[in-house]
């Protein structure tokens, strides 16, 4: 469970914050 926590907490924080500088690149 914690791990889908941290999961979402880093999708919430891409969404939020320009995707640039993550090595996913997801430009949302």
């Amino acid at each position: 469970m914690l791990f889908l926590g941290q999961k979402a907490l880093l999708l919430v924080l891409a969404i939020s914050i320009p995707s640039d500088w993550l090595p996913l690149g997801v430009s949302g």
